[in-house]
């Protein structure tokens, strides 16, 4: 943060995902310690509230250092038809011909994105954003509550045993 803030103007671009709208937040389970809801994959609905506590935090983020020089922007590139290291073979196997048939974005076109984030004068006026399969969209509907963003932010601190706000002095400061 503070070489961010000596740096500035700063970006900080977070990757997420369109699985954010899969399963809405749970604070009595963020770590995933309790059993996953009923009907649903543990593994996808664990990667979809990950996903939605990103863009949380992105936004939560872009709020706390607003006017100090640093944007904070989120994005999820769009399918993009590469082989994951933990899927099964059969799966990287028929990855090329299910990226066709999806209309997959190329890696280099999910790069664009963030190139466009991290450095474009129009991205640099930008804070608090959502980028999907890069046109500029709206996240879930949950990940605008500015209370619930502030309780995860909060809830988070104390997780990680912070006993105050890291980003106390710069809100305070700016």
């Amino acid at each position: 943060l503070d070489l961010l803030l000596v740096s500035a103007p700063a970006r900080i671009v977070n990757t997420a995902s369109s699985s954010h709208h899969w399963n809405p937040i749970q604070f009595d389970n963020l770590q995933g310690e309790q059993e996953f809801p009923p009907g649903k994959f543990g593994m996808p609905a664990m990667y979809g509230w990950s996903n939605t506590y990103r863009i949380m935090f992105t936004y939560e983020l872009a709020n706390q250092v607003r006017d100090t020089g640093i944007v904070a922007n989120t994005f999820c590139p769009g399918f993009v038809a590469v082989q994951r290291s933990a899927a099964p073979r059969i799966v990287n196997a028929i990855m090329p011909l299910f990226g066709v048939l999806a209309k997959a974005r190329s890696p280099q076109e999910a790069a664009e994105i963030i190139v466009y984030l991290a450095t474009s004068p129009e991205a640099a006026t930008q804070t608090g954003t959502y980028y999907s399969s890069g046109e500029l969209t709206r996240s879930s509907a949950e990940t605008y509550d500015e209370a619930l963003r502030n309780r995860l932010w909060h809830t988070t601190l104390n997780l990680l045993g912070y006993t105050h706000d890291p980003l106390e002095r710069v809100t305070t400061v700016s």
